[in-house]
């Protein structure tokens, strides 16, 4: 009986076939289970010693406890009813009692068991089971089917009989188009990515997943244009042909765009008084220059330009400049030699001194040279000199005059070694500078026409030095004094 609620789990669980695992409406019993146990046990009973059934009892007994332990440790905390160790101590000690059995026994146990699961692995491949789940779907996997095989479907509730079969037969499996060709590598650069697929067949072309557009290989040819790319990104096509599945993918990542030899350029003329070189180049190109074939350090291209100082160039000197974007390293891309220094053009004069009341302005520049005349930094005419001798240029302008010096201030008394205070007289608001052997202290603010500078430290021969200064007026001369 007990052996029966085991073969009524089986059943339920599809490891022994369904039938076993239904119950007597009326009884509640496994009785299938129960009738296969009774003839079983009887046949035994009665055509096999019982000296030799009892070791063959026992073996397969200490192998289903230790079965049974086994899965006792498998389960989770919440279920299990005992710790761990019952389980344990119980699969060593199954163990232990299989060695005080006869080893033919154990052998014969064993054999038993490998049958029992020949036989069960067969069953499982000529019928295959599956549960339908709640939502009434089910499967079968692990299947391998060929064109032309029947396949029979039978349902069975628990208790209930079984359904009449519902039969299909195994049609031929779909022809699945060949894999479209992707021609060239694709770059950051290109807009437009074409290929071969088989004649007729319809193209889908994803950037990253995502379909950008679907297009017909015409006569075996297919494009798609228009597009925006960016390093990194994957694209994907398939190709279908009509009654065809779908193609495998061909997938391509897209790469940095190789940039060309013109695409590095020196920007000015280099000349043997230069320290800097500058130029063009792709944004984020590393760029070496070269002095004679020495290279300096290599310098990031950013927002497409370019710069390298610091340089000591001579005339005839061989500047060089080479690009390595990404994996790419260009050619010498820009060339150039050094050429002589421009020399300058000797410093123009000016004749006589120039008043406020003057209008006109010459002087003496090389021939030839364009003197530009400038008051107050502004410029005020661009002539040419002739013979060595500037044109007069009229001055449209005065000359402001030149800023009230404010007046000096005075000192009041005698200064003597010891004194804290030195005090005067100076303009109203004049800031005072006080100046000790040249070192200046703080300025101070003339009040009501007096000054005052205190915390001071003066020593005998000490040099005083004073000085004033109004708003809008220059600096007044120093009064000077000595420390007694």
């Amino acid at each position: 009986m007990s052996t029966s609620k085991v073969g009524h789990a089986m059943g339920q669980e599809h490891e022994l076939p369904h039938w076993f695992g239904t119950v007597h409406k009326k009884l509640k019993s496994p009785q299938y289970m129960i009738v296969l146990l009774s003839v079983f046990a009887l046949a035994l009973v009665n055509f096999v010693p019982i000296k030799q059934i009892i070791p063959m009892v026992n073996t397969c007994t200490l192998l289903w406890y230790i079965v049974t332990n086994f899965c006792a440790l498998k389960l989770n905390k919440e279920r299990r009813f005992i710790t761990p160790i019952i389980s344990i101590v119980g699969i060593v000690a199954c163990v232990g009692f299989l060695f005080a059995l006869p080893v033919w026994s154990i052998a014969g146990a064993i054999g038993v068991l490998a049958l029992c699961i020949g036989i069960r692995g067969l069953c499982i491949r000529i019928v295959q089971k599956s549960v339908a789940d709640t939502c009434g779907n089910w499967s079968v996997s692990g299947l391998e089917l060929a064109q032309g095989d029947i396949i029979s479907v039978t349902a069975q509730y628990a208790g209930e009989a079984v359904s009449s079969p519902v039969t299909t037969v195994v049609a031929a499996a779909p022809v699945q188009t060949k894999p479209p060709v992707i021609s060239m590598p694709v770059t950051d650069a290109d807009t437009t990515v074409s290929g071969k697929a088989p004649k007729g067949s319809n193209i889908i072309f994803r950037v990253n997943g995502v379909a950008q557009q679907s297009v017909t290989a015409n006569g075996g040819n297919w494009t798609v244009s228009g597009l925006t790319l960016k390093q990194g990104d994957s694209i994907t096509v398939t190709a279908q042909s009509a009654g065809e599945s779908v193609s495998t993918e061909v997938t391509e990542n897209i790469t940095p765009a190789p940039f060309k030899t013109a695409d590095i350029t020196i920007s000015h003329a280099v000349t043997a008084a230069s320290t800097t070189v500058s130029g063009t180049a792709p944004s984020g190109a590393s760029v070496v220059l070269s002095v004679n074939k020495k290279s300096e350090p290599e310098v990031i291209a950013t927002d497409g330009k370019w710069t390298v100082s610091g340089l000591s160039l001579s005339k005839g000197d061989s500047i060089s400049v080479t690009a390595k974007y990404g994996d790419e390293q260009s050619n010498t891309a820009a060339v150039t030699t050094v050429a002589p220094a421009p020399v300058q053009t000797a410093e123009a004069s000016v004749s006589g001194i120039i008043t406020a009341t003057d209008t006109t302005v010459s002087g003496k520049a090389p021939s030839g040279s364009s003197v530009v005349l400038k008051v107050n930094n502004k410029i005020k005419s661009v002539i040419t000199a002739t013979d060595g001798k500037m044109i007069s240029a009229a001055v449209t302008t005065e000359v402001a005059p030149a800023p009230v010096q404010t007046a000096p201030p005075g000192i009041s008394g005698i200064i003597k070694a010891g004194d804290k205070t030195i005090s005067g007289t100076a303009p109203s608001n004049a800031s005072i500078v006080l100046s000790i052997n040249g070192a200046a202290k703080p300025a101070v603010e003339a009040t009501g026409g007096n000054w005052m500078v205190s915390g001071l430290t003066l020593n005998q021969g000490d040099s005083i030095s004073v000085t004033a200064q109004s708003a809008s007026e220059s600096l007044s001369s120093p009064a000077i004094t000595q420390v007694q």
